[in-house]
């Protein structure tokens, strides 16, 4: 870190995906604070996942009347995260699980309303875990 520019007494900052041994080598070599932010690569590829599983069951049978509620979350995830909506965000998923567990008849027979409830629940997850690390990407941009 000296050879690229760094001094102690200087403040770092760490982009990871979630990890926190990056964070841990960093605080370890610096004896500094370190602020951690999470990546937008990382955390958009969550939401990567979860679009086009939407999109490949909204259709089938009639689960755009029972799951109104979960489809208009899908698009608005992303622009909560991006905006560092983070509070909302994960509120939003617990919602989406909320509506998918009223249909869990429906869920146990479509094999693709489970792999979505199973990309929401990791998503909700991975937000709660990186909660102090997701920052408003769209200022930061």
């Amino acid at each position: 870190m000296r050879a690229q520019g760094w001094l102690p007494g200087r403040n770092v900052t760490v982009f990871s995906d979630g990890e926190v041994g990056l964070q841990s080598i960093v605080l370890s070599a610096t004896r500094e604070p370190v602020t951690h932010i999470l990546d937008w690569f990382h955390l958009s590829m969550r939401l990567r996942h979860i679009e086009p599983a939407w999109e490949g069951i909204r259709h089938v049978q009639d689960l755009n009347v029972y799951l109104r509620d979960v489809a208009v979350h899908v698009p608005r995830l992303r622009h909560l995260l991006w905006s560092g909506y983070v509070k909302e965000a994960i509120r939003a998923a617990k919602h989406m699980l909320f509506q998918l567990d009223q249909h869990a008849r429906l869920r146990a027979t479509t094999s693709e309303l489970g792999g979505l409830y199973e990309l929401v629940s990791n998503l909700r997850s991975y937000l709660v875990q990186n909660k102090p690390s997701i920052v408003n990407y769209c200022q930061r941009y």
